[in-house]
């Protein structure tokens, strides 16, 4: 018996020491793999409970600053000192957000301000988990506030955690302290949402609440390009619903290719000018909410903000925000969103320069509804016109314009004015006419393709005029003008008498000296116009002008050049010599002799003279030509690379 005794004892110290090394390997085999369902529930230690702070064995020494990795509190906590006042019995919307990166696991602890981690925590309110992964941990030891602790309940990614957390029924104050890991090695220990503050916290009215539904289930959905179907593959999405906790809200989300902001503007007109817009920033690890409005292009800060965020990120390259906006103005840089308006929604790719209260401009183009649409109210999909293809158009006919009228229509104009010694035999004649022809047919289309690329703008269907808009109408108006004068003058050349006729001098006045000479002084003044209204830099603008300026340089020095040529030479040549826009000055030796001249039709008499092909001055009217057409196929090259990538807005 006794030596049974003795082998029953042995059994049990052998069993009990097996035990205890069971007990040791499985301690450290959670030491090793940390908690990948999330702490255990009855897990009352000091390194869960107390220090909130993954096995250092496990995971390593914690990472400083919060890696953006944010709590966002609705409705707001009073922040008092260091400390954050809640209302007795409330309930609040408790988000955890990576704004920069998702996370595998995390901690969130509602704590008496005056009992921060490492110590013995005296724990406040409940928390409910409101989606999977999320569980409650006791971590009171049979205390009133048994809920007070929530951690994951798996390991898988995740970039925000909804929670509800109810405060106690007394007065007092609290602050969340949060863990989070991102991977094995990389974890954020101990972090104060008290001590972080603003804009952490959603400061949006306590009547409103944040939205319980995904965003493609909102009630209004614009994306680029139109037809995308999945959010994260659209360039820039932004989604409009009515708040569900006061219908004088709007929530607005926004997401987009984009580190730098996305954004949504309303207006009247189809145009960025006088828009109320909303854009959501990110700057570092955080994201600021801007209430703006655009006077001109650039977007100025209203000092009223009634728009409010309620969460936002930042990952893997797509930047979006759920935030809220009030229906009616707060002020005179408010728009009534209780009307049709047109909606337009942009982003910006990377700040320059990183403002607080503003924006950078955007660098690629945004886009705009094809209609009008109450966004209060419409229901559906109303994705804007495709902006890069009607700006692509608008390019085009800029580029268009350049290559017709400083190349085409000048070099075409300069054979009969000043070639006609050097090509004698009709000759200048051949390549004025195709010259001229050519530039009829890259001007129509030029002038088509701003047509269709503005098919979806307000009356008259093709750009924005009206009050303020004086030089759009102008520069639409003068269009007009010449692109007629310019399809009339050909048809002026077709129906030319011959030049023995009489009354020869009315194609010849026509034709050069008032429809072909005013079509192209205001041509060159509308293509200015075109550039200052193409590019807010106004960098073609200037290019524009400095051609400008040396074409009618140069134009006034071959005029005298050429004068002063033919005034010395004989008196049989002094007429073939001279510019043709003044022969007959050299011919009657009178401006009044040569107006008579023109009416007689006694031009004709010249022509013996262009025929014998007089040649002492070829050379220098060939290098003038050559001149001229170097310098406006340089202003067409730098004008038409500087259109291409100009951002319109």
């Amino acid at each position: 018996m006794v030596l049974h005794r003795e082998i029953d004892s042995e059994a049990a110290n052998t069993s009990n020491k097996m035990q205890e090394c069971l007990l040791v390997v499985l301690l450290l085999l959670c030491s090793v793999s940390g908690y990948p369902s999330g702490p255990p529930a009855a897990d009352h230690s000091s390194v869960v409970c107390q220090e909130l702070s993954p096995s250092l064995q496990a995971h390593g020494p914690p990472h400083s600053g919060h890696g953006g990795y944010l709590l966002r509190l609705q409705p707001p906590l009073t922040k008092v000192g260091q400390a954050l006042h809640y209302e007795p019995g409330m309930e609040y919307n408790v988000e955890l957000v990576g704004t920069t990166h998702s996370f595998k696991g995390f901690m969130i602890q509602a704590r008496d301000p005056a009992t921060p981690p490492p110590s013995v925590p005296h724990l406040i309110g409940q928390f409910t988990a409101v989606n999977d992964g999320a569980k409650t941990l006791n971590c009171d030891h049979g205390g009133m506030s048994a809920g007070a602790t929530v951690a994951h309940s798996n390991a898988l990614p995740r970039s925000v955690v909804q929670l509800t957390w109810t405060a106690p029924l007394s007065n007092g104050t609290v602050d969340f302290f949060y863990t989070v890991v991102r991977e094995k090695a990389v974890h954020f220990d101990q972090l104060s949402a008290a001590q972080l503050g603003p804009p952490l916290f959603s400061n949006a009215p306590s009547n409103t609440l944040p939205p319980n539904k995904t965003p493609d289930k909102y009630r209004l959905q614009f994306q680029n390009p139109q037809n995308c179907t999945i959010i994260g593959d659209c360039s820039v999405y932004v989604a409009i619903d009515t708040n569900r906790g006061n219908d004088s809200w709007l929530d607005i989300y926004m997401e987009g290719e984009a580190e730098g902001w996305v954004g949504v503007g309303f207006t009247k007109a189809p145009h960025m000018i006088n828009a109320d817009v909303v854009a959501c920033n990110l700057l570092g690890y955080k994201m600021v909410v801007l209430d703006l409005f655009n006077p001109s292009y650039t977007s100025l800060t209203d000092e009223i903000q009634d728009v409010y965020l309620f969460d936002g990120k930042y990952m893997d390259g797509r930047l979006s925000c759920t935030v809220i906006k009030r229906i009616l103005p707060s002020d005179e840089f408010d728009i009534d969103l209780d009307q049709d308006l047109y909606v337009l929604y942009g982003k910006r790719s990377k700040n320059a320069t990183t403002p607080l209260r503003t924006i950078d401009p955007h660098d690629s183009d945004p886009l705009i509804s094809k209609k009008k649409i109450n966004v209060a109210h419409d229901n559906g999909s109303a994705s804007g016109e495709n902006e890069l293809f009607k700006n692509a158009l608008v390019k085009t006919h800029g580029a268009l314009m350049l290559v017709t009228w400083p190349l085409l229509v000048v070099t075409g104009i300069f054979f009969p004015v000043f070639m006609k010694p050097a090509l004698p035999g009709g000759g200048w004649f051949k390549i004025h006419r195709v010259l001229m022809l050519t530039s009829v047919v890259v001007g129509a289309v030029g002038f088509a393709s701003v047509f269709i690329g503005h098919i979806h703008k307000a009356t008259p269907g093709l750009i924005p005029l009206g009050q303020g808009k004086v030089l759009n109408t102008a520069h639409f108006s003068v269009g007009i003008l010449v692109m007629a004068l310019h399809l009339v003058n050909p048809i002026i050349g077709l129906l030319r008498c011959n030049p023995d006729n009489p009354r020869r001098w009315i194609f010849d006045l026509l034709h050069g000296k008032v429809v072909g000479l005013i079509s192209l002084l205001l041509a060159l003044v509308n293509i200015a116009t075109g550039a200052y209204l193409l590019d807010p830099s106004i960098r073609v603008f200037w290019v524009v002008m400095a051609w400008e300026v040396v074409f009618l340089v140069t134009v006034l020095a071959f005029l005298t050049t050429f004068s002063f040529l033919a005034a010395r030479s004989p008196s049989t040549e002094r007429a073939l010599r001279a510019p043709s826009t003044i022969q007959a000055l050299f011919k009657t030796g009178s401006l009044l002799g040569g107006l008579s001249c023109l009416k007689r039709g006694k031009l004709e008499e010249i022509t013996p003279l262009i025929s014998s092909g007089v040649t002492g001055d070829n050379k220098l009217r060939w290098a003038s030509f050559y001149f001229l057409t170097l310098v406006s196929v340089a202003l067409v090259v730098a004008a038409v690379v500087l259109t291409a990538v100009t951002t319109r807005t």
